[in-house]
C-alpha cells in the first residue's frame, strides 16, 4: 500500500493487524487540504473494492466552501472502494460541513455510503471501531 510521496497528510497505519488509510487534516490550511484531497485518489484505487478502512482527522482544521465541495464530489466517486470510515476532531465550520456531508449521503439514499462513516469524539474510539469494523 502506497500513498503520495509528497504528501505527508495521506498515508497508511496498522491498527489490531488491519490496514488503515489516514487522512491528515489536522490543522491544515484550505491548500493543504486541497493538496491532500489531490492525493486521496491514489491511495485507494490500487486498493480491492470494498476493502479501504479510513481514519479522517480534521481536529483544528481550516474550512472553505471549495475544500467541502471537492471531498464530497472525490468521496462519493469512490465510495466502492470504503469498507468503513471514522471521522474524528469534528469543531466550528468543519463539524458542520462533515455532518451535512453525511446526512447528504443519506438524503441521495446512498444507504451503504452512510453506513460506513460514523463520527467520533476521539481518535480511539475512532480506530477501535475500524479495527473491528
Amino acid at each position: 500500500m502506497s500513498t503520495s510521496s509528497n504528501d505527508k497528510r495521506i498515508y497508511w497505519i496498522n491498527h489490531q493487524g488491519v490496514p488503515i488509510l489516514v487522512m491528515d487534516f489536522s490543522h491544515a490550511t484550505p491548500a493543504e487540504s486541497l493538496a491532500a484531497i489531490d492525493g486521496f485518489v491514489p491511495a485507494i484505487i490500487s486498493q480491492p473494492k470494498g476493502s479501504v478502512r479510513m481514519l479522517t482527522d480534521v481536529t483544528e482544521a481550516s474550512y472553505e466552501p471549495s475544500i467541502s465541495n471537492k471531498w464530497k464530489a472525490v468521496r462519493l466517486q469512490y465510495d466502492a472502494y470504503f469498507h468503513a470510515s471514522a471521522i474524528f476532531g469534528l469543531s466550528g465550520l468543519v463539524g458542520v460541513a462533515v455532518r451535512s456531508m453525511v446526512d447528504l449521503m443519506a438524503l441521495l439514499n446512498i444507504a451503504k455510503a452512510s453506513r460506513k462513516v460514523r463520527i467520533f469524539k476521539t481518535k480511539d474510539q475512532a480506530l477501535a471501531w475500524l479495527a473491528k469494523a
